[in-house]
């Protein structure tokens, strides 16, 4: 099976989410699923950018551009 899990942010922002699908997608890779992550390409209240594609302990990952509207 494919699973895609969209999140705000993921690694390397540190955070509770960001932890729990990391896990997930490990815990399913290990079960023989495909998984990938797209979340935003800024952690909260970071400047810099992420890089739009990296792979995180194996996990596929797919940064879409953050707009702060604020």
């Amino acid at each position: 099976m494919k699973v895609l899990q969209a999140v705000h942010h993921f690694h390397p922002c540190v955070g509770g989410m960001e932890r729990v699908v990391l896990d997930s997608c490990r815990a399913l890779m290990k079960a023989g699923h495909a998984c990938k992550v797209v979340c935003l390409n800024k952690c909260a209240k970071a400047e810099a950018c992420l890089p739009p594609m990296e792979n995180v302990q194996g996990v596929a990952v797919t940064r879409v551009p953050f707009l702060d509207l604020n």
